[in-house]
């Protein structure tokens, strides 16, 4: 019977040791998920007065929509070194801020050169700011929002997110075969892997999103109707969805 058990437990432990997804899927189940969002108050376009404070009421609006309806942590990377809504939300313990000045800190114009599209590349070095100051890793999923947009539907995605994926995608996209990425849900351990491969192939963040999609299991999200008409960065065109 002794030597039984022995054997029992050796073939559990070979199972675990030599099944990855089996190790991570069980370790991730006991992990919570949390909000990442990105913003940015001062721009290098449109530093005026009236377009900050319109950035800040917009950004304190859907933050304050982000406390109400989910009870997740958030965690906001805002890249024009301003501080006003961090000093707003200093005594949020939910909630997480790092300001920097990205102009100054990376070289996004080097990066840039053969882009279409600046605001996109901000936001990739915004995910490495937030990559090299939060401890992300200890999350499950990392729900991925660009701080204009509040999702309405958020409880429902969060309370349907499955493990078996490791990315959720929203509907609307960039382009005909590219992934947009106002939205994107992807697994913790992830994260430098996105970074990494975006840089290294020179790569716009959605299109880098679009290829990492094709190597592992993804999931499309139905279409998601905004509360308001939002002005997207960079192209200022007007989007009712994602």
């Amino acid at each position: 019977m002794k030597e039984i058990i022995i054997i029992i437990i050796i073939f559990i432990v070979f199972y675990i040791l030599n099944n990855i997804n089996f190790v991570k899927n069980f370790n991730f189940y006991k992990k919570e998920n949390v909000i990442l969002l990105t913003m940015c108050v001062n721009t290098v376009k449109n530093n005026s007065y009236k377009d900050q404070q319109y950035r800040i009421n917009l950004y304190k609006n859907t933050i304050n929509k982000y406390l109400k309806n989910t009870n997740l942590n958030i965690f906001i990377i805002e890249s024009s070194n301003n501080q006003e809504l961090k000093n707003l939300y200093k005594n949020n313990n939910r909630i997480n801020i790092h300001t920097f000045d990205l102009i100054n800190k990376y070289d996004i114009y080097s990066y840039y050169k053969s882009k279409e599209r600046l605001s996109t590349i901000c936001e990739l070095f915004s995910l490495k700011e937030a990559y090299n100051v939060f401890n992300l890793n200890q999350y499950n999923f990392i729900l991925k929002i660009t701080g204009r947009y509040y999702i309405p539907n958020i409880e429902y995605i969060i309370k349907n997110l499955n493990n078996y994926y490791t990315f959720y995608i929203q509907y609307r996209n960039l382009g005909d075969d590219i992934f947009g990425s106002e939205l994107f849900i992807f697994k913790s351990y992830m994260f430098n892997k996105i970074l990494n491969y975006t840089l290294k192939n020179n790569l716009i963040l959605e299109k880098s999103i679009t290829n990492l999609c094709s190597q592992y299991k993804y999931s499309k999200l139905s279409k998601i109707k905004l509360e308001n008409n939002i002005y997207r960065g960079g192209d200022k065109i007007k989007i009712k969805y994602l």
